[in-house]
């Protein structure tokens, strides 16, 4: 009985990252997420571009901002507009700065505004924890955040909505960016999809992982309140890094890429980026720099073995840095 029925197709509010159903964007204070949060709402309620590079269906859009209130609302939307004669019509977007809790009738709001629009898409609450009612003592943190948030995710489901809350991550991160959320599992798994927006040394991401949305972690650009897509971020990372790698050929040598290798934190992403630039040289026109360099250094491959030792040493990933070892003595 069950396969004979047939479903309506996932709705995506932005392609490959949010589709219908209880969605969380977390990330650090101060990284963005409001300013990301109306960039969505935005490409949404007026049919344009998400992120810089995806199209959006129109639809109606409820933006509950609980903590910037209405004067610094309008300063966002002027500074993303700051010449009215360029503003698009926002009459499908409706702001409200007052929300009642979870249990004391969101719900039933969310109802109402439902059935007053054409075609409601995406409710953003900004956020989460000022509509989080109380646990229950007799429940622990895990079994108190998931139930807490059903309804919400049962509410968005049923009626094929993208509701998104944005949410803090902890002090330090996790290994795991659903482990990076404040506050229990709980949250992460009632929700049907968690972003997670992040910055270190190689810039700002945006990790992805549902029920419905392929695991991927892109690469964005956040500059004057407008967030751009870069593309996947491992490739992006790597296009830099093999950028580095030959400014560094070219400036000073074997050596000088030694030296910019060893300052980076892990030593396998050094093994990793210099086996496939390697491999890739002569496509990317540096053949004759790494052909020079062999030739004085006798090969660049005894750049790795310090480093290959170390994280052999570690006991991390041996099988990974045999391979890479084997690899290179295959390129030197």
């Amino acid at each position: 009985a069950l396969m004979a029925k047939q479903f309506e197709p996932i709705r995506w509010i932005v392609d490959d990252y949010l589709p219908e159903g209880f969605s969380v964007l977390a990330g650090r204070q101060k990284l963005g997420k409001t300013w990301l949060a109306i960039d969505i709402s935005l490409a949404v309620a007026c049919g344009g571009v998400a992120m810089g590079s995806i199209d959006c269906e129109q639809g109606d859009v409820l933006y509950i901002d609980m903590e910037n209130g209405e004067r610094r609302i309008q300063r966002r939307i002027d500074a993303l507009y700051p010449d009215d004669r360029n503003r698009p019509d926002l009459s499908r977007l409706e702001w409200v700065t007052e929300a009642p809790p979870l249990d004391k009738g969101l719900i039933d709001a969310l109802d109402e505004w439902r059935r007053s629009v054409r075609n409601p898409r995406l409710v953003v609450i900004d956020v989460l924890q000022r509509i989080k009612p109380a646990g229950s003592a007799t429940r622990n943190a895990y079994e108190n955040d998931y139930s807490i948030w059903s309804p919400l995710q049962s509410w968005a489901t049923e009626h094929g909505i993208a509701v998104l809350g944005l949410h803090h991550t902890k002090k330090g991160g996790a290994d795991d960016p659903l482990e990076a959320l404040s506050g229990s599992n709980g949250l992460s798994a009632c929700a049907d999809t968690t972003l997670v927006l992040d910055r270190d040394g190689n810039g700002i991401t945006l990790y992805v992982r549902g029920r419905d949305v392929d695991e991927k972690e892109s690469a964005l650009d956040f500059a004057a309140g407008i967030w751009s897509l870069k593309g996947d971020a491992a490739k992006v990372r790597m296009t830099s890094e093999r950028q580095a790698i030959l400014d560094a050929l070219q400036d000073g040598g074997a050596d000088a890429l030694a030296a910019h290798f060893r300052q980076r934190v892990h030593a396998l992403d050094f093994a990793e980026t210099l086996a496939v630039f390697l491999q890739r040289a002569h496509a990317d026109g540096a053949a004759g720099l790494v052909a020079r360099h062999e030739q004085r250094h006798g090969g660049l491959g005894h750049l790795l073995d310090g480093q290959l030792e170390l994280e052999l040493a570690r006991g991390e990933r041996d099988h990974v840095g045999v391979e890479l070892r084997d690899q290179m003595a295959d390129l030197a």
